[in-house]
């Protein structure tokens, strides 16, 4: 009977307290790369979802990018070299879906950064009750 006590005691006491549970963050953003421009000449399909700098080359020079998916928390950085030469930044509030991006002179670019923003990890409160 005394271990039922304490079983039933230790319960109420753990469903009063409040718990803090680590959430990682992630990030979604896709896109597809074309060697044309205007968004033809389709090449691969990109997806990144880490918050922070995406960065990589391509496997060739690219002309035009299209945005597949997005959480709207990512920008795009494309360089016409290996992250040297013209850069062109891409601010989020221009990267909704189905949006055709790339240079307006038809440069190709070699490699990207899709950097996406956020805080990383949150702190959520859980409780059983109170």
């Amino acid at each position: 009977m005394q271990i039922l006590a304490s079983i039933i005691g230790l319960t109420v006491i753990l469903s009063s307290m409040a718990q803090a549970a680590v959430i990682q963050k992630r990030a979604s953003f896709g896109m597809d790369t074309f060697s044309g421009t205007s968004c033809q000449g389709f090449e691969e399909f990109i997806q990144v979802g880490a918050i922070g700098a995406n960065s990589n080359t391509l496997p060739g020079p690219r002309k035009s990018f299209k945005v597949i998916d997005t959480d709207d928390t990512c920008e795009a950085l494309i360089w016409t070299g290996d992250f040297s030469g013209t850069k062109l930044t891409f601010p989020i509030s221009t990267l909704s879906v189905g949006a055709c991006f790339g240079a307006t002179n038809g440069a190709s670019f070699d490699s990207f950064d899709i950097h996406c923003f956020g805080s990383g990890v949150t702190a959520r409160a859980m409780s059983t009750g109170r």
